[in-house]
C-alpha cells in the first residue's frame, strides 16, 4: 500500500486485512509515524519510498492512497511493473496525468480500478433503478458540503497545485455519480463561482447543460454542516436523495411539486450529521477489485481508469469556465 495516512489506515488497510485472499506485504509513506503504524498493524515491510515498495518481489497488486499529486506517477509505476492497481480518486491532478495513467493501463493485462466507491452504496443502487420511472430527465440539483476545518487539513489539501480543492475532493464523486446514475455528463458549463477563503477552491457553485439535454445545478464546499443530496426532476415526476438520512423520495404524476424542485427545497431534511464512522463503500470497492484480481467477473460498479479520467476532465472543464488559472 502506497500512502498510509489516517483514511488509508482506517478504511483501506482494515479492508485489506479482512480479505482472505490478500496479504499486505509492504507499506510505504514518507511519514515515519504513518508507515510504522501501518507496519505494526499488518506485519508488512515499511518503506519511505513507495517505488521501493512497488518493486518488492512479493507484491502482486498496489493500492495507492498517497496525496493526490503523487497518484499519476505511482499508478504508472505500478502498472509498468505489471502490478494490479487500485488508485484512490482523483485519477490525477490534471488531465495530462490522467491520460498517462490510462495509457499505462491499456498497455497491460493488470486489473486497474479507481476509488469512486459511492457507486457501491446501496442507496445509490436504489436511485439508479428508480430513475427511469420519472421519465425524461429535465433538471438535476446536487449539493455536498462537509464540516471540514481547513486548519485540520494537510497542507497539500489546501492547494490546488498539489491536488486540493473541493472539486477534486468532493465534486469528483458526484460528477462520476451523475454518469453512473443518470447516464449523462457535462456538455457545457455555464456560470461558475469558485471561492478560496481558507484554501484554494474551498467552495464551488456552478450550473451546466448535460449531454442528454437536462440542466445541472451543483454546490460543493467545506461548511458548518454536512449536507449530501440530489434532486432529479423528470417529465413524469421527481426523485430526491438525502444521503445523510439514508433516504430516497420518489413522487410521480400529479404529486410532484412544481416544475423546478431544487436541493435548496430540502434544507430541512439535509440536516448536518456527523460523518459516518464506518463508511462501507471503501471496503466494498476494494473487495470488488480484489475479486477481479482473483479472476472473478468485473462488477459494473467498479470504476475504471477511463471513468476516473472522465470525472477529472469534468473538473477541469468547470475550472476552465471559471477562468481560474491552474498551475500543476
Amino acid at each position: 500500500m502506497a500512502g498510509c495516512g489516517g483514511i488509508a489506515r482506517q478504511y483501506h488497510l482494515r479492508a485489506l486485512r479482512r480479505m482472505r485472499r490478500a496479504s499486505v506485504v509492504a507499506v510505504a509513506d514518507p511519514d515515519p509515524s504513518a508507515r510504522d503504524a501501518a507496519a505494526r498493524a499488518t506485519g508488512a515491510q515499511p518503506y519511505a519510498d513507495a517505488h521501493e515498495a512497488i518493486a518488492h518481489p512479493d507484491v502482486d497488486a498496489v493500492v495507492v492512497c498517497a496525496p493526490n499529486a503523487h497518484h499519476a506517477d505511482l499508478a504508472v509505476a505500478a502498472l509498468d511493473a505489471g502490478r494490479h492497481l487500485y488508485l484512490e480518486k482523483p485519477l490525477a491532478v490534471d488531465g495530462a496525468g490522467g491520460r498517462r495513467v490510462v495509457a499505462a493501463a491499456e498497455q497491460t493485462d493488470a486489473v486497474s480500478a479507481v476509488g469512486l466507491g459511492f457507486r457501491f452504496d446501496p442507496l445509490y443502487a436504489r436511485v439508479r433503478s428508480a430513475l427511469p420511472a420519472i421519465g425524461r430527465l429535465r433538471e438535476v440539483s446536487t449539493t455536498w458540503t462537509e464540516p471540514a476545518s481547513p486548519a485540520g487539513m494537510p497542507s497539500w489539501k489546501r492547494l490546488r497545485s498539489s491536488g486540493g480543492g473541493v472539486l477534486l475532493d468532493l465534486g469528483v464523486h458526484h460528477l462520476d455519480l451523475l454518469r453512473w446514475l443518470a447516464g449523462q455528463s457535462i456538455a457545457d458549463v455555464g456560470r461558475v463561482t469558485l471561492t478560496s477563503e481558507h484554501g484554494d477552491h474551498d467552495a464551488a457553485h456552478f450550473d451546466a447543460a448535460l449531454s442528454g439535454g437536462a440542466s445541472l445545478e451543483a454546490s460543493f464546499g467545506y461548511g458548518a454542516e454536512r449536507r449530501c443530496g440530489w434532486v432529479f426532476a423528470g417529465s413524469e415526476g421527481w426523485l430526491a436523495v438525502d444521503r445523510c438520512a439514508r433516504r430516497m423520495t420518489l413522487a410521480l404524476g400529479d404529486s410532484r411539486p412544481g416544475s423546478r424542485p431544487r436541493v435548496d427545497a430540502l434544507r430541512t431534511r439535509l440536516r448536518g450529521l456527523p460523518v459516518v464512522r464506518r463508511e462501507r463503500v471503501f471496503g466494498r470497492a476494494l473487495r470488488a477489485w480484489a475479486g477481479c484480481v482473483a479472476g472473478e467477473p468485473r462488477p459494473p460498479e467498479l470504476a475504471t481508469v477511463h471513468d476516473g479520467l472522465r470525472a477529472l476532465e469534468a473538473v477541469e472543464s468547470i475550472e476552465a469556465a471559471a477562468a481560474v488559472p491552474v498551475n500543476v
